[in-house]
Protein backbone atom coordinates (compact mmCIF):
# COMPACT_ATOMS: atom_id res chain seq x y z
CA UNK A 1 0.00 0.00 0.00
CA UNK A 2 2.84 2.39 0.88
CA UNK A 3 4.62 1.56 -2.39
CA UNK A 4 1.46 2.30 -4.39
CA UNK A 5 0.99 5.61 -2.56
CA UNK A 6 4.61 6.56 -3.23
CA UNK A 7 4.31 5.75 -6.93
CA UNK A 8 1.08 7.70 -7.18
CA UNK A 9 2.65 10.72 -5.46
CA UNK A 10 5.67 10.48 -7.74
CA UNK A 11 3.45 10.34 -10.84
CA UNK A 12 1.47 13.37 -9.72
CA UNK A 13 4.71 15.25 -9.06
CA UNK A 14 6.05 14.41 -12.52
CA UNK A 15 2.80 15.49 -14.17
CA UNK A 16 2.73 18.77 -12.25
CA UNK A 17 6.39 19.38 -13.12
CA UNK A 18 5.74 18.83 -16.82
CA UNK A 19 2.70 21.13 -16.73
CA UNK A 20 4.68 23.79 -14.83
CA UNK A 21 7.65 23.69 -17.22
CA UNK A 22 5.29 23.84 -20.23
CA UNK A 23 3.50 26.85 -18.74
CA UNK A 24 6.77 28.64 -18.03
CA UNK A 25 8.04 27.99 -21.57
CA UNK A 26 4.75 29.27 -23.02
CA UNK A 27 4.97 32.47 -20.98
CA UNK A 28 8.62 32.97 -21.98
CA UNK A 29 7.71 32.45 -25.64
CA UNK A 30 4.92 35.01 -25.30
CA UNK A 31 7.25 37.53 -23.65
CA UNK A 32 10.00 37.08 -26.25
CA UNK A 33 7.55 37.40 -29.14
CA UNK A 34 5.77 40.51 -27.90
CA UNK A 35 9.01 42.13 -26.78
CA UNK A 36 10.07 42.20 -30.43
CA UNK A 37 6.72 42.44 -32.19
CA UNK A 38 3.66 44.64 -31.53
CA UNK A 39 0.10 43.64 -30.90
CA UNK A 40 -1.69 44.53 -34.14
CA UNK A 41 -5.22 45.87 -34.31
CA UNK A 42 -6.73 46.22 -37.76
CA UNK A 43 -8.94 49.23 -38.47
CA UNK A 44 -10.70 49.20 -41.83
CA UNK A 45 -13.70 51.34 -42.70
CA UNK A 46 -15.34 53.48 -45.36
CA UNK A 47 -16.45 57.06 -44.79
CA UNK A 48 -17.14 60.44 -46.35
CA UNK A 49 -14.09 62.65 -46.68
CA UNK A 50 -13.83 66.35 -47.43
CA UNK A 51 -11.35 67.84 -49.90
CA UNK A 52 -10.82 71.57 -49.29
CA UNK A 53 -9.46 73.44 -52.29
CA UNK A 54 -8.82 76.96 -50.98
CA UNK A 55 -7.49 78.59 -47.81
CA UNK A 56 -10.79 80.35 -47.09
CA UNK A 57 -12.82 77.14 -47.12
CA UNK A 58 -15.16 78.44 -49.82
CA UNK A 59 -14.45 75.60 -52.26
CA UNK A 60 -14.73 72.03 -51.00
CA UNK A 61 -16.38 68.74 -51.89
CA UNK A 62 -17.28 65.43 -50.35
CA UNK A 63 -15.52 62.27 -51.54
CA UNK A 64 -15.80 58.57 -50.79
CA UNK A 65 -12.83 57.29 -48.81
CA UNK A 66 -11.66 53.92 -47.57
CA UNK A 67 -9.23 53.71 -44.66
CA UNK A 68 -7.12 50.58 -44.25
CA UNK A 69 -4.83 50.56 -41.27
CA UNK A 70 -3.23 48.94 -38.26
CA UNK A 71 -2.51 50.12 -34.75
CA UNK A 72 0.80 48.73 -33.50
CA UNK A 73 1.01 48.53 -29.71
CA UNK A 74 4.15 47.38 -27.86
CA UNK A 75 2.89 45.99 -24.58
CA UNK A 76 6.30 46.24 -22.87
CA UNK A 77 6.72 49.87 -24.02
CA UNK A 78 10.20 49.10 -25.36
CA UNK A 79 9.25 50.83 -28.62
CA UNK A 80 6.82 53.62 -29.43
CA UNK A 81 3.33 52.68 -30.52
CA UNK A 82 2.72 53.35 -34.20
CA UNK A 83 0.08 53.41 -36.92
CA UNK A 84 0.33 52.42 -40.55
CA UNK A 85 -1.98 52.00 -43.50
CA UNK A 86 -3.36 53.30 -46.74
CA UNK A 87 -6.17 55.66 -47.76
CA UNK A 88 -8.21 55.35 -50.93
CA UNK A 89 -10.13 58.29 -52.39
CA UNK A 90 -12.77 57.27 -54.91
CA UNK A 91 -10.96 53.92 -55.15
CA UNK A 92 -7.43 55.31 -55.69
CA UNK A 93 -4.62 55.22 -53.14
CA UNK A 94 -3.23 58.67 -52.29
CA UNK A 95 0.07 56.96 -51.46
CA UNK A 96 0.60 55.41 -54.88
CA UNK A 97 -0.29 51.87 -53.85
CA UNK A 98 -1.44 51.11 -57.38
CA UNK A 99 -2.06 47.36 -57.28
CA UNK A 100 -3.01 47.21 -53.57
CA UNK A 101 -0.69 44.20 -53.16
CA UNK A 102 -0.15 45.31 -49.58
CA UNK A 103 -3.24 47.10 -48.29
CA UNK A 104 -1.23 48.61 -45.42
CA UNK A 105 1.56 50.04 -47.61
CA UNK A 106 1.21 53.79 -47.59
CA UNK A 107 2.22 55.55 -44.40
CA UNK A 108 3.91 54.57 -41.15
CA UNK A 109 4.35 56.90 -38.21
CA UNK A 110 5.11 56.57 -34.53
CA UNK A 111 2.83 58.07 -31.89
CA UNK A 112 4.51 60.36 -29.38
CA UNK A 113 2.01 60.33 -26.54
CA UNK A 114 -0.30 63.12 -27.72
CA UNK A 115 -2.80 60.86 -29.46
CA UNK A 116 -1.66 61.85 -32.98
CA UNK A 117 1.00 60.61 -35.35
CA UNK A 118 2.35 62.62 -38.28
CA UNK A 119 4.69 61.94 -41.18
CA UNK A 120 5.66 63.54 -44.48
CA UNK A 121 5.49 61.20 -47.46
CA UNK A 122 7.09 61.13 -50.88
CA UNK A 123 7.57 58.84 -53.84
CA UNK A 124 6.34 58.03 -57.32
CA UNK A 125 2.58 58.40 -57.78
CA UNK A 126 2.21 59.72 -54.22
CA UNK A 127 -0.26 62.60 -54.02
CA UNK A 128 -0.13 62.89 -50.21
CA UNK A 129 2.53 65.30 -48.92
CA UNK A 130 1.84 64.89 -45.21
CA UNK A 131 -0.60 62.98 -43.00
CA UNK A 132 -1.59 63.52 -39.37
CA UNK A 133 -4.00 61.11 -37.73
CA UNK A 134 -5.27 60.07 -34.34
CA UNK A 135 -4.21 56.69 -33.00
CA UNK A 136 -7.73 55.34 -33.45
CA UNK A 137 -7.85 56.52 -37.09
CA UNK A 138 -11.01 58.53 -36.39
CA UNK A 139 -9.48 61.93 -37.26
CA UNK A 140 -7.25 62.23 -40.33
CA UNK A 141 -5.80 65.27 -42.12
CA UNK A 142 -3.76 64.92 -45.32
CA UNK A 143 -2.01 67.60 -47.32
CA UNK A 144 -2.45 66.40 -50.89
CA UNK A 145 -1.60 67.53 -54.40
CA UNK A 146 -4.38 67.13 -56.94
CA UNK A 147 -4.07 67.18 -60.70
CA UNK A 148 -6.99 68.05 -63.01
CA UNK A 149 -8.65 65.23 -64.90
CA UNK A 150 -9.72 67.45 -67.80
CA UNK A 151 -9.20 70.93 -69.19
CA UNK A 152 -12.34 72.78 -68.11
CA UNK A 153 -12.34 75.93 -65.99
CA UNK A 154 -13.89 74.21 -62.98
CA UNK A 155 -11.38 71.39 -63.25
CA UNK A 156 -8.47 73.84 -63.35
CA UNK A 157 -9.52 75.17 -59.94
CA UNK A 158 -8.88 71.72 -58.51
CA UNK A 159 -5.22 71.59 -59.50
CA UNK A 160 -2.65 72.15 -56.78
CA UNK A 161 -2.43 71.72 -53.04
CA UNK A 162 -5.53 70.79 -51.04
CA UNK A 163 -6.51 69.28 -47.72
CA UNK A 164 -8.22 65.92 -47.33
CA UNK A 165 -10.08 65.59 -44.02
CA UNK A 166 -11.65 62.38 -42.69
CA UNK A 167 -14.46 62.36 -41.69
CA UNK A 168 -15.70 65.30 -43.71
CA UNK A 169 -19.45 65.63 -43.69
CA UNK A 170 -19.31 69.44 -43.67
CA UNK A 171 -16.73 72.24 -43.73
CA UNK A 172 -17.33 73.21 -40.09
CA UNK A 173 -16.48 69.78 -38.66
CA UNK A 174 -13.57 69.46 -41.09
CA UNK A 175 -12.06 72.70 -39.75
CA UNK A 176 -12.34 71.40 -36.18
CA UNK A 177 -10.47 68.22 -37.13
CA UNK A 178 -7.72 70.27 -38.81
CA UNK A 179 -7.43 72.49 -35.75
CA UNK A 180 -7.23 69.44 -33.48
CA UNK A 181 -4.50 67.89 -35.63
CA UNK A 182 -2.59 71.20 -35.58
CA UNK A 183 -2.79 71.38 -31.79
CA UNK A 184 -1.58 67.81 -31.30
CA UNK A 185 1.12 67.63 -33.98
CA UNK A 186 3.87 70.22 -34.20
CA UNK A 187 4.88 68.85 -37.59
CA UNK A 188 1.41 69.32 -39.05
CA UNK A 189 1.11 72.73 -37.42
CA UNK A 190 4.38 73.82 -39.09
CA UNK A 191 3.23 72.49 -42.46
CA UNK A 192 -0.11 74.33 -42.25
CA UNK A 193 1.71 77.59 -41.45
CA UNK A 194 4.28 77.09 -44.20
CA UNK A 195 1.57 76.58 -46.81
CA UNK A 196 -0.88 79.22 -45.66
CA UNK A 197 -3.58 76.87 -44.37
CA UNK A 198 -3.53 78.53 -40.95
CA UNK A 199 -5.95 81.09 -42.42
CA UNK A 200 -8.54 78.34 -42.83
CA UNK A 201 -8.67 77.55 -39.11
CA UNK A 202 -7.90 81.02 -37.74
CA UNK A 203 -4.41 80.33 -36.36
CA UNK A 204 -2.02 83.27 -36.44
CA UNK A 205 1.57 82.89 -37.57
Amino acid sequence: MEVWTFRRTKSIFIILSVVGVTAILSVLQYIIHYYNYPVEEEINYTAIGCIIWDRKGAEWEKVDVEVRGKRLHYIFHNQRDAVQGDILVNGYSIFGNIDHSDEYMGFYTECHGEGFGCVRTRGDYVSCEIIALSEDFQAIVCGIYTAPSGSGEEDAKQEGQALLVIPGNDIGSAKEIIKNASQHSGQMDDWLLENGWNELIGINQ
